[in-house]
């Protein structure tokens, strides 16, 4: 279950109010409460420095969007370990 594996924790998902939307009906629907957040990609980009949001969005441009969930997640985790300094 999500909430066993995300605790409390704030999840960032770059879909905004229409990732929200769906979440919040599928627990709606479940009869179950939603006990993590969602944040929003450029909320976690805004808070990082220029120089670190430079090299995320270098990378993205590098590689455009498979528009597949998984393949979008990790094309974005990629770039922000590559933005922080955490990967090459």
């Amino acid at each position: 279950m999500l909430n066993e594996k995300l605790g409390h924790d704030v999840v960032w998902c770059d879909g905004g109010p229409y990732d929200a939307y769906w979440l919040r009906t599928l627990f709606d629907a479940a009869g179950i409460e939603q006990t993590f957040v969602l944040g929003d990609w450029n909320t976690l980009l805004g808070g990082l420095p220029e120089v670190c949001r430079a090299r995320i969005l270098t990378v993205l441009g590098d590689a455009p969007p498979g528009h597949r969930a998984g393949a979008d997640a990790e094309r974005l985790l990629r770039a922000l370990a590559v933005g922080i300094g955490a990967g090459n």
